[in-house]
């Protein structure tokens, strides 16, 4: 899974070439483990040394480690769907819920710690503390998401302001921006 996330979090950074690609292999994961590189790149319509430099690029040695990543993280994944399913089976309870959110938690931190390096997340960091003010924006199953940060910046006495609301969101920064050194660039991505 944590490989899927990779590829999904570099396509702005890609080239058209790496992009049809990435899209080709987010699409179809599952089949990626019966491709051969040429058949992949047959199929996506670009040369065979443009897919071990993709590969390469990702950090990995060539296309047979990029492809056992990718047929592990679709297992990964169909084995936490199946997890997930389970939980969701509970009967409610306060700390069927709770365990809910433990794992659901978990996981997106791991997620974080894969799919970032060490220095982008110290950055990020340091500009949080140095922060002033700090606006969160985010909605739908973000939202959460927001309100969990804001409570936790207010009690390491950080101030930030908070909107779940899309257009507020948008409108707030600029005039947010005008007095208040901030932090820009931190982004929630959906789930797709």
């Amino acid at each position: 899974m944590l490989s899927l996330l990779k590829i999904r979090g570099m396509l702005d950074q890609m080239s058209v070439i790496e992009r049809k690609l990435a899209e080709f292999i987010l699409d179809n994961a599952h089949m990626l483990r019966d491709y051969s590189s040429q058949q992949l790149a047959d199929a996506v319509g670009i040369s065979q040394s443009s897919v071990v430099k993709f590969c390469q690029k990702l950090g990995y040695k060539g296309y047979p480690d990029l492809k056992l990543a990718i047929n592990e993280a679709v297992v990964t994944a169909s084995t936490m769907n199946r997890d997930q399913a389970d939980k969701n089976n509970d009967d409610g309870s306060l700390l069927g819920i709770g365990e809910q959110l433990q794992f659901s938690l978990q996981q997106h931190l791991r997620t974080l710690l894969t799919i970032n390096d060490e220095k982008t997340l110290l950055q990020a960091a340091r500009l949080l503390q140095g922060a002033d003010k700090i606006l969160l924006a985010g909605f739908a199953k973000s939202a959460i998401v927001v309100a969990d940060m804001q409570f936790r910046l207010a009690a390491t006495g950080q101030a930030g302001a908070a909107s779940c609301r899309p257009g507020v969101s948008a409108a707030a920064g600029p005039q947010f921006n005008r007095h208040q050194r901030t932090v820009a660039g931190i982004r929630l991505w959906p789930e797709q």
